[in-house]
């Protein structure tokens, strides 16, 4: 279920890590990082076409798979939040965690 209601008017590039899977955000320092809050979020229509041309460099260079722009809004209290609920679960982290931080893991 999407929240199409809002229209996005930011977006971040996110991927996975090549070596271990890892969901991965282009950060604010020009590198890969899991921490959604240090990605690089824009607003324009230019920056954001720079972001596509890094996901497919950084593919090229077999340093990520599956690069792709995710849509964003912003909330009243200033924090970005993804359009999709796939990109929301992606950018909260495994939700196997909470499962082995509560004992319920196999």
């Amino acid at each position: 279920m999407s929240r199409k209601s809002q229209k996005p008017t930011h977006f971040l590039l996110t991927a996975n890590d090549l070596l271990n899977g890892d969901v991965v955000f282009w950060g604010q320092k020009a590198a890969w990082t899991q921490d959604f809050t240090d990605a690089l979020v824009v607003s324009d229509e230019n920056a954001e076409k720079k972001l596509v041309e890094i996901g497919q460099k950084e593919e090229k260079n077999n340093i990520v798979v599956g690069a792709y722009i995710v849509p964003l809004i912003q909330e009243q209290e200033g924090q970005f939040k993804p359009v999709e609920l796939r990109e929301l679960r992606r950018c909260e982290g495994p939700s196997i965690l909470n499962h082995i931080k509560s004992g319920q893991a196999a």
